[in-house]
């Protein structure tokens, strides 16, 4: 099983994979190691789904759609069951997530030249500081995304322990 790490994050999102005795960033846009996290539907539904910049300028070239941002930012709500409307269709939030999650994989699996079938996720100490229930909520729809975006085997690590190994490694 080959595994990665993924920060999917509010504003950005990135990949990591083991290399050797170290870990590196794996370009997921281009030659970028970082990707907005940002969705574009077109109305015109043979238009194909842009992902992070691309949809970003998409949407800023006045492109008739739906540019979605900060897709972590829903977790832990009601809105990840429910549908909204994208031109003639419905999405539910869940789905939209996990075509973000697919194409970071995808991007990553074809950068390695690997098949990325385990994941360690960052994820915030709390999704959600006020509701346990939202916050177990988010952790488990998180990974019923990841799963279905191709990730056989999931985990969790608290975004400042992630930090804290990060700054070890560098020191």
């Amino acid at each position: 099983m080959k595994a990665c790490g993924v920060d999917f994050g509010t504003s950005n999102s990135g990949v990591s994979i083991p290399d050797g005795t170290s870990v590196r960033l794996v370009e997921v846009e281009g030659t970028a190691t970082s990707i907005p996290s940002a969705i574009f539907f077109a109305l015109e539904e043979s238009q194909p789904v842009l992902y992070g910049r691309a949809a970003v300028d998409e949407y800023l070239d006045g492109t008739p759609g739906r540019l979605m941002r900060s897709l972590k930012s829903v977790l832990g709500s009601s809105l990840m069951h429910e549908t909204t409307a994208i031109g003639s269709r419905s999405i539910v939030y869940a789905d939209i997530l996990t075509l973000y999650l697919r194409t970071l994989r995808d991007r990553a699996c074809a950068n390695a030249g690997a098949e990325l079938d385990a994941v360690v996720l960052g994820r915030p100490v709390r999704f959600d500081d006020d509701d346990s229930d939202r916050d177990r909520d988010a952790q488990a729809t998180l990974e019923s995304c990841a799963r279905a975006a191709g990730f056989r085997a999931v985990e969790f690590q608290l975004e400042p322990i992630a930090a804290a190994f990060d700054y070890e490694r560098v020191i």
